[in-house]
């Protein structure tokens, strides 16, 4: 009995281990996206405020 509360603790702890590095990964594209959005989105700010300067 207590053999398999123990396995199935060390199997919790692995769980939550691969769980982290997915999350950290996943954590880590949606930055990267973000950091592209937000620079597509300052490139075309200063779009529009070029053209505005133009004008």
């Amino acid at each position: 009995m207590s053999q398999h509360s123990k396995s199935s603790a060390k199997s919790d702890k692995q769980d939550g281990a691969v769980s982290f590095k997915l999350l950290h990964r996943h954590a880590k594209i949606c930055f990267r996206y973000l950091e592209e959005l937000f620079a597509g989105y300052r490139i075309t700010w200063q779009l529009i405020m070029f053209k505005k300067v133009i004008e």
